[in-house]
């Protein structure tokens, strides 16, 4: 979990600081950065949500096959 551990160095956060903002155990986040751990689909919301890191690099497992669709395009007059 490079960009999460990344984040908290860039913003000087410890794990269990981290944590207790988000409202989960400290060993939540440290198994996570440590790979034992994916975060729940919406765990990983709320901490894209703090962090801007995008959810599907979170959890790229849940997109995995997924084509995001394109908007149709205008049609022309």
């Amino acid at each position: 979990m490079e960009q999460l551990t990344a984040y908290l160095a860039k913003e000087g956060k410890k794990p269990a600081q981290f944590a207790e903002e988000i409202g989960v155990e400290p060993s939540t986040i440290t198994r996570i950065l440590r790979g034992e751990r994916k975060p729940s689909p919406d765990l990983a919301r709320k901490i894209s949500e703090i962090t801007g890191i995008s959810v599907s690099d979170l959890r790229p497992d849940l997109y995995k096959g997924f084509v995001p669709v394109s908007p149709a395009a205008p049609e022309a007059a």
